[in-house]
């Protein structure tokens, strides 16, 4: 080989090897910004079981609608890896919905101010309208964002003149936080008699425990406010008061004079007694109940008759009941007739035996309702100010009165199917982030050059 062939041979051979770190740099550069792309950019591929990771469709086309900027301010003392994700899913599918997340120990100010009691709890807010949700979940931040988007100027009338429960008044025996809810969720609340006036400007109408029965011609009026398509939701107090019989009877509904016992440790709550019913479970195929998503108590709660006709025509269903079944020889829960023995003992010839309905609900399109829809619960305690905000009270509270109003039409997403997940803290996070962006890349543009470094030499 002469000189000439030798002298290119050489060259290429130092261009081969000069190529090789400009390769590796042009490799690791590329892997960096890929990697710097998919973490800013946040789209990934959902190959678990299920689609655990993917929105449903349904809550996608509530989403798809969205034309309002949304809020959801969670309240929480840690930063919960499954629900940033979750919020993160619902960022990601409309840029108007934006999230913070608040510790309500440092800001407890702000946690009071949204309602939120509980650790864990959001406040999804559209233009000063605010709904609650217990927890951060795809079927609770649906529903809200639903709601608060389409909400629109609505009545809500509460009845006075029979003795009923005062919406200004802030005392354990008074609803004023009840009504309250109903401002921030965006309906105008008002306290007034059943006239043709009042009845013009609402929605829908709240009877809290009233004393006395209504007047033929008030009750008339109701009736013609529902079948014309108007809500009502009547909360009884227990007997003697009246159980409202003339409101009630056009709908195949009776309450009994009589309180709900509950003997079974499923339905009863902690060191509370037997006369305040543990609620854990609703009919799922009822648009009220197919929503709720937690546990509620019932305090002094008189038990409903839902009328054969009623019950055969599929017009009205029990949204709760007390326990079923019998232990000991005695009913689990049963109607205690005699309300001046203490305490309430089992009379086979007077008591009837449970499971009672505690709330009770006409089906949509129910005849005997018209246009409207109704809602009885056999108490009025669960809606006080001393209760509402215990367990789930407030949710069927204010899912009720939605439902009256027209407001409880967003879709019941299917449960997703479970698996086996593993949570990652957020220093884990921050690690996978720090070694998948920087670590793998740098490592890869060192190796390119420590193999230019050994031709070289």
């Amino acid at each position: 080989m002469d000189g000439s062939e030798m002298g290119t041979v050489k060259r290429e051979e130092s261009s081969s090897t000069g190529s090789l770190p400009v390769a590796a740099l042009v490799t690791a550069g590329l892997l960096l910004v890929l990697n710097l792309a998919v973490v800013h950019i946040g789209h990934g591929w959902d190959l678990s079981k299920g689609r655990v990771h993917t929105l449903d469709a349904a809550a996608r086309a509530v989403l798809g609608e969205v034309r309002k900027p949304i809020k959801v301010t969670v309240f929480n003392d840690r930063t919960d890896a499954a629900t940033v994700a979750i919020l993160e899913r619902f960022r990601r599918a409309n840029g108007r919905i934006s999230f913070e997340l608040v510790d309500p120990e440092q800001d407890p100010a702000r946690a009071e101010s949204c309602g939120a009691t509980k650790k864990g709890m959001a406040a999804v807010e559209c233009r000063g309208v605010r709904r609650l949700v217990p927890f951060v979940s795809e079927q609770t931040l649906t529903g809200a964002i639903a709601q608060v988007a389409k909400m629109r100027a609505k009545g809500v009338l509460f009845t006075a003149g029979h003795g009923e429960r005062s919406i200004k008044s802030g005392e354990d025996s008074g609803i004023r936080t009840a009504a309250r809810i109903l401002e921030a969720a965006g309906y105008g609340v008002a306290q007034d008699r059943v006239t043709a006036e009042t009845l013009a400007k609402a929605a829908a109408v709240v009877i809290a425990g009233p004393k006395q029965d209504f007047a033929p011609e008030e009750s008339e009026r109701l009736l013609r406010f529902v079948r014309a398509g108007g809500g009502l939701l009547v909360l009884l107090e227990p007997p003697p008061a009246t159980g409202l019989q003339s409101v009630l009877a056009p709908y195949g509904i009776r309450a009994r004079d009589d309180l709900v016992i509950e003997r079974s440790r499923d339905h009863r709550y902690g060191e509370l007694g037997p006369t305040v019913s543990y609620v854990r479970s609703y009919c799922s195929d009822h648009p009220i109940g197919a929503r709720m998503q937690q546990t509620a108590l019932l305090p002094l709660v008189r038990s409903l008759e839902l009328g054969d006709a009623a019950r055969k025509a599929d017009c009205v269903v029990a949204l709760c009941s007390s326990s079923a079944d019998s232990s000991g020889g005695l009913p689990n829960s049963w109607g205690e007739t005699d309300l001046n023995q203490n305490p309430a003992r089992w009379d086979s010839g007077r008591d009837l035996p449970g499971p009672l309905a505690l709330i009770a609900a006409t089906r949509p399109d129910c005849p005997s309702a018209g246009k409207g829809k109704v809602v009885i619960a056999g108490t009025t305690s669960f809606a006080l100010n001393r209760y509402i905000r215990m367990l789930g009270n407030a949710e069927v509270f204010e899912a009720s009165v939605s439902w009256l109003a027209g407001d409880l039409e967003y879709p019941v997403l299917p449960p997703s199917e479970q698996q086996e997940k593993m949570v990652l803290s957020d220093r884990v996070l921050d690690m996978i982030l720090v070694v998948s962006v920087f670590l793998l890349p740098g490592l890869a543009a060192l190796a390119g050059l420590l193999v230019f470094a050994k031709r070289v030499a």
